[in-house]
């Protein structure tokens, strides 16, 4: 049975809930550790600003040329969420 992009999209926010009430409960912690705590956010941020700062340069670049997509919060959402789904999809 195929399903639609709705379908997909009602089983993202179904998961997402899942995991707030995990997280607001505390759960998560037994699956990923501890939340990093600010020094360890620093380090990382430090290790990966190079690339960071790649994308950013690269999205100021799209911006600039004009290649970014307009539309309300749903209609953005909606289509990252398809985007997401599609990548998603075709790794495995």
């Amino acid at each position: 049975m195929t399903t639609t992009a709705r379908q997909e999209i009602a089983k993202i926010r179904e998961a997402l809930d899942a995991l707030e009430r995990r997280l607001d409960a505390g759960d998560l912690e037994q699956d990923f550790g501890p939340a990093p705590t600010g020094a360890d956010l620093d380090v990382w941020l430090e290790r990966n600003q190079d690339a960071l700062m790649e994308t950013l340069r690269e999205g100021d670049e799209q911006l600039a040329r004009g290649e970014y997509r307009e539309g309300t919060a749903a209609e953005l959402h909606d289509y990252f969420a398809e985007k997401y789904r599609r990548r998603y999809t075709t790794q495995t």
